[in-house]
């Protein structure tokens, strides 16, 4: 209970504190403001009875329609920033798609135009060269040109590993061992690697030598 008691005693003291806080303000506007504000009014309405009546109703009539003028305004001001900001920010995103528009275009131009030159390049420079061996060794120097340029510029496909070949397997009849690099059987030293047509018991293994 002792921890709720000394919650609930911070609780009244903040109140307490607030309280005299706001107190202590309204006494200083009441002593320095309103008093001296209606000692004012009255006097002045001993000395000017009928102006001060009428300033007191135009004061009265001219608060609605200040009050409403200002909030007008503040609403006016407020939409048309709002508004500004709107078509700016509308202007923003239809200019930067028009220059993305823009981008794209020159960029497949130039997709196009690399494309073009690159060729112009590789033609060029194949006539050059067929010319120059036509020059230097007369019909010769067409097939030559010919391999050159399949060299150059023609990729073949790669050449089929032996290894891979369906028409060799290995021979696992017996236990293999690794010795030195090489491939050997367990009672001799005859390569694993041997055709499948030819594989049969009865015969010896075909050697091979690469």
């Amino acid at each position: 209970m002792a921890p709720e008691r000394s919650h609930s005693d911070d609780l009244s003291s903040y109140f307490d504190r607030s309280a005299t806080a706001v107190r202590e303000y309204a006494d200083v506007f009441e002593h320095q403001y309103a008093r001296p504000a209606m000692k004012l009014g009255g006097v002045y309405h001993d000395q000017h009875p009928i102006l001060s009546v009428f300033l007191v109703i135009l004061f009265c009539l001219s608060i609605v329609p200040v009050v409403t003028f200002i909030g007008f305004s503040i609403f006016a001001a407020v939409s048309f920033i709002i508004i500004a900001l709107s078509v700016a920010l509308g202007a923003f995103v239809l200019l930067e798609l028009i220059f993305v528009s823009v981008l794209l275009c020159v960029l497949g131009a130039v997709l196009f135009m690399s494309a073009f030159l690159t060729g112009a390049t590789i033609s060029t420079y194949l006539f050059f060269r067929l010319a120059v061996l036509v020059r230097n060794e007369g019909r010769a120097g067409l097939n030559e040109w010919i391999l050159e340029a399949k060299s150059r510029y023609y990729v073949a496909e790669p050449a089929q590993d032996p290894l891979e070949d369906d028409d060799y397997a290995y021979d696992d009849d017996e236990p293999q061992d690794v010795q030195g690099g090489h491939i050997s059987s367990a009672e001799s030293t005859n390569e694993a690697l041997t055709p499948k047509d030819e594989l049969n018991p009865t015969q010896d293994p075909i050697k091979e030598e690469y």
